[in-house]
């Protein structure tokens, strides 16, 4: 395919050419039918597509009512993007997945704390879209792969937290767990059978702390003999009174 011929194509295609040539995109956008972009396509537009990022990302980053233009690039990646392309964009990207990863972490050190302040209105706002289209569609990266399973970690932790509050007295929270379980259930490399590699419970006495476990565990105290002879006690006193009572 020459040159003369990708361009052309571009200015024949809507979408391609308001985002290579024009710099701009809309929520509509759509470039899954492109089934010509082969590889010589996407290092031929290239550079064109990095230009069209920076000007995107400058001009819509901090306007929250255009999410979905930002979310519709993000989502051009898989059609369009070189390596190059991934890790400029992961660049740019990063700091807003470190940001919603930073909540999490001060989340958990509060629930652990206290699972009933748990600030259900910061984690439902930090858990946005564009965090999940950062989590779906710049995972090529290692950075941003690595920050997506600490974000699932941190939330199964979380969830497993705040999971014995009283929903009678806290229903905000206990809908907030269902919605946090259902976002992470959107990530696309997430499948809930493999949570434990994300996080899992540990006792004190659990051997083999070098074999490879979870991202995060919760230490659970395991309990020893004198619970279960206390256990016992109480039984067989309740047991005694009421045979007590009976004769």
């Amino acid at each position: 395919m020459t040159s003369e011929n990708i361009d052309h194509q571009i200015s024949d295609h809507k979408y391609l050419n308001l985002l290579l040539n024009g710099k701009e995109i809309t929520g509509f956008s759509d470039f899954s039918n492109l089934d010509f972009a082969d590889q010589d396509f996407k290092n031929h537009i290239e550079t064109q597509y990095i230009d069209s990022f920076n000007t995107i990302y400058k001009k819509y980053e901090i306007d929250s009512k255009n999410n979905a233009k930002t979310s519709a690039f993000l989502r051009s990646l898989e059609f369009l993007a070189t390596p190059k392309v991934i890790d400029v964009v992961a660049a740019q990207y990063y700091p807003k997945l470190n940001d919603a990863l930073n909540v999490l972490k001060q989340t958990k050190a509060i629930v652990d704390e206290k699972p009933e302040n748990f600030n259900v209105p910061l984690v439902n706002n930090t858990l946005n879209v564009l965090i999940l289209n950062i989590c779906n569609r710049l995972d090529q990266s290692e950075v941003i792969e690595n920050g997506k399973k600490q974000l699932i970690a941190h939330c199964l932790y979380i969830c497993d937290a705040i999971s014995h509050v009283n929903p009678k007295h806290h229903k905000e929270i206990y809908v907030a767990r269902k919605d946090v379980l259902k976002y992470i259930g959107k990530i696309d490399s997430y499948k809930t059978e493999e949570s434990h590699l994300y996080f899992a419970p540990k006792t004190e006495t659990d051997e083999d702390a070098s074999a490879e476990g979870p991202i995060l565990e919760k230490k659970v105290k395991k309990r020893g003999a004198g619970f279960y002879i206390s256990i016992a006690i109480a039984i067989a006193y309740v047991a005694y009174r009421f045979f007590s009572r009976i004769n």
